[in-house]
């Protein structure tokens, strides 16, 4: 019997030529799927002590302050005396911390978002005042979505935890603010986690 061409057999799949730089993603799908590999543990170590190391001051400066201006509050509210010590500063000073963490928080996000351009800490400072209340309302979507899904029900909290974790940085990164933040994390999420 003679076997003629088999069109049903596997076609041998092209080999890609390997880039220069690891990448995370495959540069086009092979056969309609998308092949995803991990960058190796040292060049992803290599690289991330790259960034900070060429950034560290900023993301230093950024990250201790709102740990230093709790202790520091702490201890001037400790040190005054016992009849000026009152409700209303106590919540003044928990408002402050509050505002110095979130505002800190947006900035460094900033800064990580401009690493390659090293952004100084000024104009870290400045872009994360600026997007303070737009950071903040996200956040509030997020959280008001996020409790009335646990609110409901203990699934929908979780799928909704999961579905917006990104919006912030989605502000962030791609500058999407209130609802079109949540909606594009919802969109980044739902591609990759199969159960959602």
């Amino acid at each position: 019997m003679e076997w003629e061409n088999n069109s049903n057999q596997p076609q041998s799949i092209p080999q890609q030529p390997i880039p220069s730089e690891p990448a995370l993603v495959a540069a086009a799908p092979i056969q309609g799927e998308l092949v995803c590999k991990l960058i190796g543990f040292g060049y992803f170590f290599k690289k991330t002590f790259s960034i900070y190391k060429n950034n560290f001051w900023t993301f230093l400066f950024l990250v201790l302050v709102p740990f230093v201006i709790p202790f520091l509050s702490s201890l001037l509210f400790s040190l005054l005396p016992s009849f000026s010590k009152s409700l209303i500063l106590l919540v003044l000073i928990y408002l402050v911390r509050i505002i110095i963490s979130i505002w800190f928080g947006v900035s460094l996000l900033y800064a990580i978002k401009e690493r390659e351009n090293k952004m100084g800490i000024g104009k870290s400072l400045e872009w994360g005042l600026s997007n303070f209340r737009s950071y903040v309302w996200v956040s509030f979507l997020v959280l008001i979505i996020t409790i009335g899904g646990f609110i409901l029900f203990i699934v929908p909290g979780i799928i909704f935890t999961v579905w917006y974790s990104l919006s912030v940085y989605v502000f962030v990164y791609e500058n999407k603010k209130g609802m079109d933040a949540l909606k594009r994390s919802k969109e980044l999420i739902s591609g990759y986690v199969t159960a959602f």
